[in-house]
């Protein structure tokens, strides 16, 4: 019986144990995907606050060297002083636009799918960092193209499937609507129309023909890693 009560003993611990080891993970889980959703949604605000400001101030001239100098009072986004001759700037009249970091990554947009809710900076680059940090450009220059000019966009983003990023890619149907702004405060709805599972070789998605159209592309593992899923969607 002792034998028998201990064993009981034991294996309620361990059960106990995996419990409370189960519930501290999915807490964990629940607290990094409000962070992390948190994070970037302020990020893309502070994008369009920048943006916004962009298209409505004209810099003066004035010969003190910190006439164009910018900076916002956040440890999320990093302002650069506005240089002309500095790579990602612009120059406008009397003034440069100002350009918005994210963890050492270029922002050049917002994706916005109110059918997931998701709301993420675009980051210039493509690599394994940068699609940690927020949605990347995969192919070709920047969301939306030039206005009036026919093309496709690829964006990149990670499925963890804790609800961030494009782990809810796979819920999107026909009709939903995917909301891209750019950097020079475009504001472009895009319909999605097209959904399907393919390879990681596959590549004709990003390269294919859009017939006069401009639209955008979304990539994302499968749950199971082995496959992508592509979403296609049209400007409205």
């Amino acid at each position: 019986m002792k034998d028998s009560s201990r064993v009981f003993t034991v294996i309620l611990i361990v059960i106990i144990a995996l419990i409370v080891g189960l519930i501290i993970f999915l807490t964990f889980n629940i607290l990094n995907q409000i962070n992390i959703n948190n994070l970037n949604a302020r990020v893309a605000t502070d994008f369009e606050n920048v943006v916004d400001d962009n298209r409505q101030t004209v810099y003066k001239n004035d010969e003190s060297s910190n006439a164009n100098k910018v900076s916002v009072d956040t440890n999320l986004v990093d302002i650069p002083s506005s240089d002309p001759d500095e790579e990602g700037s612009s120059s406008g009249e009397g003034g440069s636009r100002r350009v918005v970091k994210y963890n050492g990554y270029t922002v050049v947009g917002t994706i916005e799918i109110p059918s997931t809710k998701i709301k993420y900076p675009i980051l210039q680059d493509l690599s394994k960092s940068s699609i940690e940090n927020g949605i990347a450009v995969m192919y070709t220059t920047t969301p939306n193209n030039e206005l009036n000019k026919p093309g496709n966009v690829v964006l990149a983003g990670h499925n963890y499937r804790d609800g961030t990023f494009f782990s809810n890619n796979k819920k999107l149907e026909e009709g939903d609507k995917i909301y891209i702004t750019d950097n020079d405060g475009n504001k472009v709805t895009y319909i999605v129309y097209n959904t399907y599972v393919t390879t990681p070789e596959d590549f004709d998605y990003a390269t294919r023909p859009t017939e006069g159209r401009r639209e955008i592309s979304l990539t994302t593992c499968t749950d199971d890693v082995k496959s992508r899923l592509i979403i296609w969607a049209s400007a409205d």
